[in-house]
């Protein structure tokens, strides 16, 4: 019989080599739980029976969340969308067609005019945002208005932005009916900058809205459905990419497409949001031995033989 002591588990450091340990299950955000979060953890405190959408519920947090968890964002990169960013989908009128541009380097939108001629300027967003509001790009400025930019894949190059590609697809139909009630409902547009996300906070309002901000009141609505924000368990903001990216890989999706979906400049940059997790390793290898047996005939050493010369 085998001894006690051989089967306890031990932490052994072999001529000062620390072991390495396989990568953790990937923090994604409980994917039962994302609906509570939308419709009851995004809910206006004091508002839950009213029967308006724009009231009962924080649309402008409904919004960027559906972009990270829908759209695979990176919790900064909603900060930086303009107004002028989201279109209807020529292809689909029933969902948006969203584009992230490079908050410096990006094509500036139609409305950036010589003040003499009225024709179009064509500039950067860091000249727009400069000459006509007076501001910096938000990866440039220090302080709480500040959002920060990964040197992400561009979609088109030529314009300096990259396209939010929905998955599943439904979520960019999503995020079109949500966006029209809140700028027509929500968003002023007397805001004196060019920014799609304002706070309407009580002596901030109409401000850029913030991604300290925004942590806050996602943290909220996660335990206002019971859960911890944690990152451990995938339920801060960045949880939902990681479920985008999995979502992908659970759907078998090439990793060349996967790439492109989630702005990457190399394959080996979606490993830890596509990784499989220890139940999915688990799972795929008892699938496998079920092949191999049918393949083979049955192992040549099966379970019952190895148990019985352990007895031995």
């Amino acid at each position: 019989m085998l001894k006690a002591e051989a089967l306890r588990a031990r932490s052994v450091v072999v001529g000062g080599v620390v072991p390495t340990f396989s990568h953790q299950e990937p923090k994604v955000f409980p994917r039962d739980r994302f609906g509570d979060l939308l419709f009851t953890g995004f809910r206006v405190r004091g508002r839950e029976h009213e029967t308006e959408i724009s009231r009962r519920l924080n649309i402008r947090d409904l919004l960027i969340t559906v972009l990270l968890h829908g759209g695979g964002l990176r919790e900064s990169e909603p900060f930086h969308l303009y107004v002028s960013d989201v279109f209807v989908d020529p292809a689909n009128p029933a969902s948006a067609l969203v584009k992230l541009y490079h908050p410096v380097e990006g094509r500036a939108p139609a409305d950036f005019e010589d003040l003499l001629t009225g024709k179009r300027i064509e500039g950067r967003r860091d000249e727009y945002l400069r000459e006509k509001w007076r501001l910096e790009p938000r990866n440039r400025v220090a302080g709480r208005f500040r959002a920060g930019w990964k040197d992400l894949l561009l979609s088109d190059r030529r314009n300096g932005c990259a396209y939010v590609y929905w998955f599943p697809s439904f979520w960019g139909e999503v995020f079109l009916k949500l966006f029209q009630i809140y700028i027509t409902q929500s968003r002023s547009r007397h805001c004196r900058h060019p920014f799609l996300f304002v706070s309407g906070k009580e002596g901030v309002a109409g401000e850029p809205y913030t991604l300290g901000s925004f942590r806050q009141a996602h943290a909220r609505a996660v335990r206002r459905i019971g859960l911890k924000p944690i990152k451990e368990q995938g339920t801060t903001p960045h949880g939902h990419r990681h479920g985008y990216g999995q979502n992908l890989a659970d759907a078998k999706i090439d990793s060349k497409v996967i790439k492109e979906a989630m702005h990457h400049k190399a394959l080996a940059s979606q490993d830890r949001y596509t990784s499989p997790g220890h139940t999915a390793v688990f799972n795929a290898l008892q699938d496998a031995e079920k092949r191999l047996s049918l393949v083979q005939g049955g192992s040549p050493l099966n379970k019952q033989q190895v148990l019985t010369g352990l007895t031995i």
